[in-house]
């Protein structure tokens, strides 16, 4: 895996299909069903967002669900682009399935992706951009170290990317041996 190359694990934004893909899935969709619909462009645009949304993100949640095993839980640190301004946010959870969920509900076009040694989603909606990554506590950090990264989250510490780095790992290394990278 290169260090600085995006890798999209998924995107619902349906714009980077041509529309002769769209409408290959789409015929792929009827024969497969023995559907006999009329083919017009707003049915095939309606098919391919509501299969990248609703079974697309599905099936990447599960394939995810393999990085829930031997962790100490995971931290999802967020910048909400907000109609009032930025804002920080921050979860733990100890599944991946939960965090990632929770960072895209009803947003417009969320993408996850894996920047870096980060898991990342950016999610694009009527008041701005959200921004998420997710990372891994490690093994041997302590309830009080935790409490530091929490508390540098909130209080735009200097040292906040220091007490993440040093308290928490990357996912990119268990990305790159799921999908292959």
């Amino acid at each position: 895996m290169k260090r600085n190359k995006r890798y999209t694990i998924w995107s619902n934004d349906s714009y980077q299909l041509t529309y002769e893909e769209a409408l290959e899935q789409y015929k792929e969709h009827q024969e497969a069903n023995d559907l006999t619909d009329e083919v017009v462009p707003e049915k095939v645009w309606e098919y391919v967002y509501e299969s990248l949304f609703n079974y697309g993100f599905e099936d990447e949640l599960e394939n995810l669900k393999s990085l829930n095993e031997n962790t100490y839980g995971f931290l999802c640190i967020g910048d909400l682009g907000l109609w009032d301004g930025v804002k920080s946010a921050y979860k733990e959870t100890f599944k991946i399935e939960d965090a990632i969920s929770d960072c895209i509900p009803n947003m417009g076009t969320p993408e996850i992706y894996a920047f870096g040694q980060d898991l990342k989603i950016t999610a694009y909606h009527h008041d701005g951009t959200n921004y998420f990554r997710i990372r891994e506590w490690k093994a041997d950090v302590s309830q009080a170290e935790m409490q530091k990264v929490r508390n540098a989250n909130f209080e735009d510490s200097e040292n906040k990317e220091e007490l993440i780095r040093k308290h928490t790992k990357g996912l990119a290394p268990k990305l790159a041996l799921l999908y292959g990278w």
